[in-house]
């Protein structure tokens, strides 16, 4: 790993979520390159505030579990609500 890269360890259930995360982390920084290596996601052009960026890796990834797993609640609410 180069000097200004970071490797930031994902809790096991939030490993399924890592891409979706990084697509919308990638869209919100698009000067870092996001990468999964294991069950980590390692950060290329790394800013000088990492404390910032980890707090976005992990509200990335606690956002992409909650869409998982409501998904079908808002099916279910969108069915209700057309008929």
């Amino acid at each position: 790993m180069a000097s200004n890269s970071l490797e930031i360890s994902v809790p096991e259930g939030f490993a399924q979520y890592m891409d979706a995360a990084i697509i919308r982390l990638q869209y919100l920084f698009p000067k870092i390159v996001f990468q999964i290596e294991g069950q980590s996601i390692t950060v290329e052009n790394c800013p000088h505030d990492v404390a910032e960026l980890r707090k976005e890796i992990s509200y990335a990834l606690y956002r992409e579990k909650i869409y998982a797993e409501n998904i079908e609640i808002r099916r279910e609410l969108f069915r209700t609500a057309s008929k």
